[in-house]
C-alpha cells in the first residue's frame, strides 16, 4: 500500500510538473532509434523564479523510458545550460528564391530539437516554437553540450520530484 501511495505521489508531481514546464531540448541519432529529452520547467518553490526543475527521460526500442531529475539548487550545470541557450544563434527564414545555393539534406544524422517560448522583447510574448536541426549547426554543439554538462547532475536510479 505505501508503494502504492508513493507512485501517486510521484505521478502527481509528474503531472504538475508537466503544467510547469518552460522548455525542452533533445538529441535522437536517427540510426539508433533512441532518444534524449530534457523538460524544464519553472522551480515555483518558496516563491522562487529563478530555478528551475529538469526531468530528462531517455527512451530506447523494447524498454521502459528511464527518467532522472534534477534542479538548478542542486546542480550548477543546469543554470549554466539554460543561462547558455540564450546565447545559441537560432535559424532565420531562408527564401530559397533568394539565395544561390545547393540544398543539404542529412538522412541519418542526429535530430536535434528544442521548444521554448519566444518573444518580440518588451515582455511581448509569442506562441512556443520549435527548432530543430542536425549535425554540425549551433543547436546542436548546444544540445550537445547541455548534455555533457548535466551528465553528473542525474541520480542514478530513478526518483520522484523533490
Amino acid at each position: 500500500m505505501l508503494v502504492a501511495l508513493m507512485l501517486q505521489a510521484a505521478a502527481i508531481d509528474a503531472a504538475a510538473f508537466d503544467r510547469d514546464v518552460w522548455g525542452r531540448f533533445s538529441r535522437a541519432p536517427a540510426l539508433r532509434h533512441t532518444s534524449e529529452e530534457v523538460a524544464v520547467a519553472r522551480d515555483g518553490r518558496e516563491g522562487a523564479t529563478s530555478h528551475f526543475r529538469l526531468r530528462l527521460t531517455v527512451r530506447r526500442p523494447g524498454r521502459p523510458d528511464a527518467v532522472r531529475w534534477t534542479d538548478t539548487r542542486s546542480c550548477a550545470a543546469a543554470r549554466d545550460a539554460i543561462t547558455a541557450f540564450a546565447a545559441v544563434p537560432l535559424p532565420h527564414p531562408d527564401p530559397p528564391a533568394m539565395i544561390d545555393r545547393d540544398l543539404v539534406i542529412t538522412a541519418d544524422g542526429i535530430g536535434y530539437a528544442v521548444t521554448v517560448p519566444v518573444g518580440y522583447g518588451g515582455g511581448s510574448l509569442a506562441e512556443p516554437a520549435t527548432f530543430r536541426s542536425n549535425v554540425g549547426t549551433p543547436l546542436a554543439r548546444w544540445v550537445d553540450g547541455a548534455l555533457a554538462g548535466l551528465r553528473g547532475c542525474w541520480p542514478d536510479a530513478p526518483t520522484a520530484l523533490r
